[in-house]
């Protein structure tokens, strides 16, 4: 069973004085402007929490690449975080967001930059880079002068796949048989975009006696929880498997599981079962889950 998250990276830099520890201007440098999500930051979202931890600005002119590990020419960094705020998104396309405000003190990144990006290290490991561009989309190069204080806004989304994927499972054992499955997303608008700055999840899985709901709500009928063991990540290959079991005392319904549903990464998913699987206290039911992700 499979799901697919997409991912999206925008900046925003601005200029700030501040004089005797309050601000007295405030100038927009460059506005909202595209990111390019590396390779290197595809592979770090599988496995850590850390990868916007860190800015970094440069100063050179080459265009990003999906190989790149470090700025073309560093100038600065910094790991102040003034502000971190997360949210989602609540018409479609229903995206989680989380969005971090960086500071660079008066004089760290005095003079002209021209490159960006984001990372899980002062300098280096980038899991984003940018030219900084200007409103028509254009490469430029913006000034900070000696007495200002540098602030770049980074938002970061998560988007969820908004149609349905199907397929068929096969369990062995006293309730072994063919259940069709159909995974969609779930709750939608609802949540503050948890897990958005977390490594990729599927947890935690609730088992429902209740049918599939549509991608605004969740399923009825929630019992105890199940639990997920994530499988050894493979490098290079965006995707994360995860075992997701109902023990003993988890998902027995009259009617059996007819539906399941959980986070995977910032938002929720629900999965649906035809016929209904009809587990009791006997029985364990194991499950194997796939999320694959990647550039938006």
């Amino acid at each position: 069973m499979e799901y697919n998250i997409g991912f999206k990276g925008l900046f925003k830099i601005e200029a700030v004085k501040i004089v005797d520890g309050k601000e007295v201007s405030r100038r927009v440098l460059a506005d909202w402007f595209p990111n390019l999500i590396t390779d290197l930051g595809l592979n770090r979202i599988a496995t850590a929490q850390d990868y916007l931890t860190y800015c970094q600005v440069g100063s050179s002119n080459n265009a990003p690449a999906n190989g790149d590990t470090a700025l073309g020419n560093r100038i600065a960094g910094t790991y102040t975080a003034v502000s971190i705020v997360t949210g989602t998104q609540s018409s479609t396309p229903y995206y989680a967001w989380v969005r971090k405000t960086y500071r660079f003190a008066e004089g760290v990144a005095t003079g002209n930059l021209s490159e960006i990006g984001v990372g899980y290290a002062l300098s280096g490991s980038l899991f984003s880079r940018a030219l900084i561009l200007d409103i028509g989309g254009n490469p430029t190069t913006i000034t900070v002068l000696a007495d200002e204080t540098l602030d770049v806004v980074y938002e970061f989304r998560w988007y969820p796949k908004l149609t349905d994927d199907t397929g068929t499972v096969t369990l062995t054992g006293n309730i072994g048989g063919t259940y069709d499955w159909t995974i969609r997303l779930a709750n939608a608008t609802n949540g503050s975009g948890y897990g958005v700055v977390s490594a990729i999840t599927f947890e935690p899985i609730i088992p429902c006696s209740g049918a599939l709901a549509a991608i605004t709500t969740c399923p009825s009928g929630a019992g105890n929880s199940g639990s997920a063991a994530a499988e050894t990540y493979v490098p290079g290959s965006y995707e994360k498997y995860y075992n997701v079991t109902f023990g003993l005392s988890s998902g027995n319904f009259a009617g059996g599981i007819a539906s399941c549903y959980g986070y995977a990464g910032a938002k929720y998913v629900q999965v649906g079962f035809s016929p209904a699987i009809p587990k009791t206290s006997n029985d364990v039911v194991t499950l194997r889950f796939k999320t694959t992700w990647g550039r938006y």
